[in-house]
């Protein structure tokens, strides 16, 4: 919000006909990126052109994109479609469009390709499920052979030894947890194995689960916390992996990744190039490989709703679509996108699978409309506050996704009941 550096205002006439400003930058550098040149802004935030706008007023007014009578969306980078979201928001994660907004969005272009040129992703071929399979291998090595990160995939794993008596951790699956209380200092957890009931106790308890599910498993949740623990609304997802018969038409477009607002399916890539072990997923030209296709399924926000109101309707949008509609679409999509480069998906898709996450992602706020809460204060952190010896740990804990806030929230967790 502070330009650093030598900054002149002057003063246009916007295109929405409101007046506008602008700063000249000079001489203003972050590592190794040049951010010398003029920055615009809109004064007339009532046609969402400023940085606490919507995305998509933002555009029109200021890029010049017309709204093509509501058949133009924006998704962001968090992957919830059609949801509005604010244009800062936008800056910060690189969504189509910041290009044509003028100096504005080519700055944000700048940092954001210094930014990623340095960006690591470690992944694992089978996604987070090697990191669970690691984590159990190591609580209990005599349940797959191996030692390392490079040789866990291919492990095959014994179920068998996953629950023996004598075990410092015995892992019981099939078995569904359908009540917690707290009795006598203790927690008694109740739960069901193939069709039949059983009860154990334990000192302490730490649940990892679906938030809304807290309530419902345990009666004792007072009425302020099952407030904070339904707050959140999960994001639903399609995720589908496409396997075609060469990977050049797509590898030749210069690019790992394509946004496509407006399309069925909003991102599509390759595969990441994972090679670990004796595991090669890295094609060469005239080989097989791997796309990797995102739907979001919120509808388009009627100027009523908000994102959680959007995302419990995309999750039953998803209940409604057949598979049949997900395969013509990716058909379309993919014909449309590469067809000029020699692509037919009549004859290069080998083969499809469509992963559905009505439950997804764990919800994240945003700031078009989700209140800024005091530290402590936000639904997520009143809604992890331990239930007598029950603790919570779960990426709904961390109101984020992603593997290292469930990590967090277990660490918390742990923690809580020593």
């Amino acid at each position: 919000k502070t330009a650093i550096g030598s900054a002149v205002r002057s003063r246009t006439q916007g295109r929405t006909g409101s007046t506008a400003g602008s700063f000249r930058i000079e001489g203003v550098r972050i590592g190794n990126v040049d951010l010398s040149g003029t920055l615009p802004f809109l004064e007339d935030s009532a046609a969402g052109g400023d940085s606490t706008g919507q995305l998509g007023g933002f555009l029109t007014a200021v890029g010049g994109f017309g709204d093509q009578e509501g058949a133009l969306s924006y998704t962001n980078g968090g992957l919830i479609g059609g949801v509005d979201y604010q244009f800062s928001e936008a800056l910060m994660g690189g969504s189509p469009g910041l290009r044509s907004i003028g100096y504005t969005g080519q700055i944000a272009n700048k940092i954001i390709s210094s930014l990623a040129s340095g960006y690591r992703s470690p992944l694992f071929a089978d996604g987070n499920a090697s990191i669970a399979r690691l984590l159990v291998r190591k609580i209990n090595p005599e349940v797959a052979p191996g030692n390392t990160m490079d040789d866990i995939m291919e492990a095959r794993f014994d179920y068998s030894r996953l629950d023996q008596p004598g075990s410092p951790v015995r892992i019981r699956l099939n078995s569904t947890v359908v009540n917690l209380t707290n009795v006598d200092d203790q927690v008694e957890v109740s739960y069901v194995e193939d069709g039949h009931a059983y009860m154990v106790r334990a000192k302490k308890c730490i649940f990892a689960g679906y938030n809304k599910m807290i309530p419902y498993l345990v009666p004792e949740v007072g009425d302020e916390q099952k407030e904070s623990l339904n707050y959140g609304v999960k994001i639903p997802l399609v995720m589908a992996s496409v396997l075609i018969r060469d990977i050049k038409p797509i590898r030749d477009q210069g690019a790992s990744g394509f946004l496509c607002p407006g399309s069925f399916y909003c991102a599509v890539a390759q595969a990441p190039p994972v090679s670990l072990g004796s595991f090669d997923g890295i094609p060469e030209d005239g080989e097989p490989g791997v796309l990797w296709m995102a739907h979001t399924p919120s509808p388009r926000n009627d100027g009523t709703q908000t994102s959680r109101d959007l995302l419990l309707l995309g999750r039953h949008r998803i209940y409604r679509t057949s598979f049949s509609e997900y395969e013509s679409e990716i058909r379309r999509q993919l014909g449309t996108m590469f067809g000029n480069a020699g692509f037919k998906s009549e004859r290069d898709i080998e083969a499809i699978t469509v992963n559905r996450w009505p439950h997804g992602y764990a919800y994240e706020y945003m700031e078009l409309y989700d209140p800024g809460w005091e530290e402590g204060q936000a639904p997520h952190e009143k809604g992890r506050k331990a239930i007598g010896n029950i603790s919570i740990a779960n990426s709904d804990a961390e109101a984020n996704a992603y593997l290292h806030s469930a990590i967090d929230a277990a660490a918390r967790a742990v923690k809580e009941i020593r």
